[in-house]
């Protein structure tokens, strides 16, 4: 069964999908589902984001200026539209902080796990 970050530590999980939503608009423009679909496929099914997970995040990214947000209609009639989502340069360092206290933290669990049994 996937790790929905609905279940999980709210705080751990909303930097994660902070920190995927950043690094995959950092290539492309992608909308919400656009985002929540990579997440999920790119995971290879391990991370399972909803959008009740996702749309919070990118209203506050977009708030703090670490991406930007435009509007395009699509469809016969041109009444449906996507909202993209575009990385800034100050969500790119933002990113940056991101992926760095990710390693900070993966390596300190790390060396837990690496410890253990060490303390008898």
């Amino acid at each position: 069964k996937p790790i929905g970050f609905d279940y999980l530590y709210v705080n751990y999980d909303k930097s994660i999908i902070e920190m995927l939503s950043l690094f995959l608009l950092r290539s492309e423009d992608l909308y919400a589902y656009e985002i929540m679909k990579r997440i999920n496929s790119l995971s290879g099914g391990v991370l399972e984001v909803q959008g009740g997970s996702v749309y919070p995040i990118l209203y506050k990214l977009t708030d703090k200026g670490y991406i930007t947000d435009r509007m395009e209609t699509f469809g016969k009639r041109g009444r449906m539209t996507h909202v993209y989502y575009h990385l800034t340069p100050s969500g790119e360092s933002y990113l940056q902080s991101l992926i760095d206290r990710n390693a900070l933290v993966q390596g300190g669990i790390q060396n837990i796990f690496s410890s253990a049994g060490d303390e008898s």
